[in-house]
């Protein structure tokens, strides 16, 4: 089973994300997971047109303010993670209209399928009907985001 500790580090959460478009918040979070993942050796570029072409097959917005980028690429260990908060909401083209949030991103490698939709089911089950992005919302450093998301998936 996946844990959201296995795939996500603190310095890869951005408590306030900068970005107003859904290509902003892309480009941020591609940029934060490739300065967090250094040893990985990530081209933030390279994550980041991973990311737009996902979005334009569709929205990765799954609804209720949560948005869940995900690409695959060749090369990679294992699962890697990011998340950015937007109090503000960005609009994502969701399948509920509403704006998103909470951007969940995932980094899988190439087939590993099981492990990917495995962490895609934690991750909604981890937002889906709780007050979790609400609480992640009102916490101001990633330290105290981290903590949530880790005592939130504990108690899954």
């Amino acid at each position: 089973m996946i844990k959201i500790a296995d795939i996500l580090e603190q310095q890869a959460i951005i408590p306030r994300l900068a970005g107003h478009t859904r290509e902003e918040v892309l480009r941020e979070l591609a940029n934060q997971m490739a300065h967090a993942y250094a040893s990985m050796q990530l081209q933030p570029d390279e994550i980041y047109t991973l990311l737009l072409e996902r979005e334009k097959i569709s929205s990765t917005g799954i609804g209720s303010g949560l948005a869940i980028p995900h690409a695959r690429i060749p090369g990679l260990p294992k699962l890697f993670a990011a998340l950015g908060i937007s109090p503000e909401g960005i609009d994502v083209d969701a399948a509920d209209a509403k704006p998103a949030s909470v951007f969940f991103v995932l980094l899988a490698p190439e087939g590993a399928h099981r492990n990917h939709l495995s962490a895609l089911a934690r991750i909604c089950r981890l937002f889906k009907g709780t007050p979790l992005s609400k609480k992640l919302m009102e916490q101001q450093s990633s330290e105290d985001i981290y903590s949530t998301m880790l005592q939130q998936d504990n108690h899954l």
